[in-house]
């Protein structure tokens, strides 16, 4: 769950107590499945550096394309290879990833130890 998501159910709860739909001693839980969303996401800069795609990049001669977004990677755009194992994704897709999933898309990796 997001702090975006949180933030709306929080908003939902406080609607529902305003419209009197909450009534008398109920109790109001919430579970968070995934505790990490209040952890800080520094981790994802000891992912090492990030590179421009050059002209003569080899994503650009093979036509690869990024797992995550499913689009071609072009030059001038930034491309992160994870260092573990080597899978390459646009830097933002892959940065955006592993703020909500520690693991490589692709292989399942567990990232979770560079935290």
């Amino acid at each position: 769950m997001e702090l975006n998501q949180i933030a709306d159910l929080l908003k939902d709860i406080h609607n529902m107590i305003d419209n009197n739909y909450l009534i008398g001693n109920e109790e109001i839980i919430i579970d968070i499945k995934d505790p990490s969303i209040f952890k800080n996401n520094n981790f994802i800069k000891n992912l090492g550096p990030y590179k421009q795609i050059k002209k003569d990049d080899e994503l650009l001669k093979n036509d690869i394309k990024c797992s995550i977004c499913c689009q071609n990677f072009k030059e001038g755009e930034y491309k992160r290879n994870l260092p573990l194992c080597n899978h390459v994704f646009h830097k933002k897709c892959i940065d955006k990833w592993l703020k909500n999933k520690k693991e490589c898309p692709i292989c399942r990796c567990d990232y979770s130890c560079l935290e």
